[in-house]
């Protein structure tokens, strides 16, 4: 039996469940639309902010950063079907990333 499959939306919500819809070929060659629904893993994620902000006369000054996903951890984000090695690969979430901005409000 042969799956083929287009390629799956890039994105998704933080839903966990993802439904694709894909073509069954048959010993017979003959196709039959099958739907197929994958639960991704459950999501958590450890954020963490620290900022200052001064308020001026005339403007406020605000410095912080973000350390986004602290634990590193995998999130499953998507599934995408890789032509090259016939196969659906699982897409993670970015892992550890740090955020450092300046913000003027006049």
């Amino acid at each position: 039996m042969i799956v083929g499959a287009g390629i799956l939306p890039a994105l998704q919500s933080r839903s966990s469940t993802l439904r694709l819809s894909t073509t069954v070929h048959g010993p017979q060659g003959k196709s039959t639309p099958e739907s197929v629904e994958l639960q991704l893993a459950p999501y958590a994620r450890l954020d963490t902010r620290v900022g200052y902000k001064l308020n001026a006369r005339k403007a406020s000054h605000e410095i912080a950063i973000d350390l986004t996903n602290i634990t590193n951890r995998p999130n499953e984000l998507t599934q995408a079907y890789n032509p090259i090695t016939n196969q659906i690969e699982m897409m993670y979430q970015q892992g550890f990333f740090v955020i450092v901005y300046y913000r003027i409000r006049f």
